[in-house]
């Protein structure tokens, strides 16, 4: 596997040293992708192929497998938690829209919360704005958690 941090691991599992895990990760690398696994099962059929035809037969069945699945691009957003009086409610919306945030769900008692992720270039901004139009009034709290959508 590959992570978006640089993190990376790869396992021979029983094959002969450098025939599996590393040419697995290099038809990872050779797309590109992060927070990625491959995993190829080969079921012994009796003839030794050797060292090279056997790390040929990983790398190309990863790279077979990765050149035809459909990729799908995530995008991080933090979780936020914003909490303002039921008169900002207009605000917080429009603002959030405008800045392709996304409000995961609403609570609303004595003042409305609202669960949001938010991508983090955008997490100032609209710190900002949603403090401009409430002239304060308005608690955003980022939590640990984050989530790739």
């Amino acid at each position: 596997y590959k992570l978006l941090n640089g993190k990376f691991k790869y396992s021979d599992d029983g094959e002969p040293g450098g025939s599996a895990g590393i040419r697995i990760l290099k038809a990872i690398e050779h797309f590109d992708l992060v927070n990625q696994l491959v995993v190829v099962t080969r079921y012994f059929g009796g003839t030794k192929l050797g060292v090279g035809p056997l790390g040929k037969a990983y790398y190309s069945t990863a790279y077979d497998l990765l050149k035809h699945s459909e990729m799908v691009v995530k995008t991080l957003y933090y979780t936020v938690y914003i909490t303002s009086a039921f008169n900002n409610i207009s605000h917080l919306h429009r603002i959030i829209s405008q800045h392709n945030s996304k409000i995961e769900n609403s609570t609303y008692q004595e003042n409305v919360r609202l669960k949001c992720f938010v991508q983090p270039s955008k997490l100032d901004i609209i710190t900002a704005e949603l403090n401009e139009v409430s002239r304060g009034e308005i608690i955003i709290t980022k939590a640990e958690e984050s989530s790739y959508l």
